[in-house]
């Protein structure tokens, strides 16, 4: 059977969408299309389905519409019988395995290494080489709360654009170009900091990053080949590119409210030193019959 049959992606129809037309036309040729093209069978039937979906809307049957843009018989057959062959040959159920567990962990597969790190700094109470706690607690809250602002994004936006534009909008693209974004965000934040952590903490995470992306980019291929044509693929890049200001924003936010709060700890722990050394020499002072030495603020 052949899976990687010749594409037969066609230029949006007149009542798309002004977003969804330019989005289309700017990463058509050189993004999604370029990793799988799409069957010409699973095409056709995403074509049906989104003509049908406008009919539904337009009657005012918004469930049945979401049904509709939902179904993907011939992708799912074929995507079945992949599998199946795929998991005939034991060398690929690992990588097969490992593709999927990496894409699910969404933008926080950004800092994934970072959680053992912490596991072991708090079970054992051991100082990790190379790791500067200092750098990397801000990264992993700061991609904490992002990867949180990316989900709740996808389920109240993305899943409303989908219904709105009749439009498959892929999650796969979307999460994908938002954690390339995160991976992008630690990357600089650890090269600004590179003189506390050192140039082979930096190196280990370029290196960490780009296995990331040999790993996923195979699992976007095989979207785009069963799951995704090259318009809903588009799409998911296109939202993703254009939230993606907004969701850093909320990191810069994330990193100054941690900066201000490390600020506060201080301010309170030299109040409270201060307050202790000022009562011990009040206790030296009684104890001589001299005046403190110490002045209050």
């Amino acid at each position: 059977m052949e899976l990687s049959g010749e594409s037969q992606d066609v230029e949006p129809v007149e009542n798309d969408r002004g977003f969804i037309r330019s989005t289309y036309s700017l990463l058509a040729g050189g993004g999604p299309g370029f990793l799988a093209r799409t069957p010409a069978a699973v095409v056709e039937e995403k074509e049906a389905n989104r003509a049908e979906c406008e009919r539904l809307v337009g009657e005012g049957q918004f469930a049945e519409a979401v049904d509709m843009i939902h179904q993907n018989v011939a992708g799912k057959k074929m995507a079945a019988e992949y599998g199946a062959k795929i998991r005939s040959h034991a060398s690929m159920v690992v990588p097969l395995v490992l593709n999927k567990v990496l894409f699910s962990m969404g933008v926080m597969a950004s800092v994934v290494p970072f959680l053992p790190l912490m596991g072991a700094a708090m079970l054992l109470r051991v100082r990790i080489p190379l790791v500067d706690w200092s750098v990397i607690m801000p990264v992993v809250n700061a991609m904490t709360v992002y990867g949180v602002c990316v989900f709740l994004v996808f389920q109240f936006v993305v899943e409303v654009l989908r219904i709105n534009q009749c439009l498959l909008v892929s999650g796969h693209w979307y999460t994908y170009t938002l954690t390339t974004v995160a991976f992008t965000l630690v990357l600089i934040h650890f090269y600004v900091h590179r003189q506390k952590t050192g140039g082979a903490a930096l190196v280990a995470y370029v290196a960490y990053a780009v296995g990331y992306q040999s790993l996923v980019l195979p699992v976007l291929a095989n979207t785009q080949r069963f799951y995704h044509d090259t318009r809903e693929a588009c799409a998911g890049v296109g939202v993703a590119i254009v939230l993606a200001p907004f969701l850093m924003a909320v990191v810069v936010l994330v990193d100054m409210f941690m900066e201000e709060r490390k600020r506060g700890d201080f301010a309170a722990e030299a109040h409270d030193l201060f307050t202790e050394v000022r009562k011990l020499d009040e206790e030296i002072a009684g104890q001589t019959g001299k005046k403190p030495v110490v002045k209050p603020p």
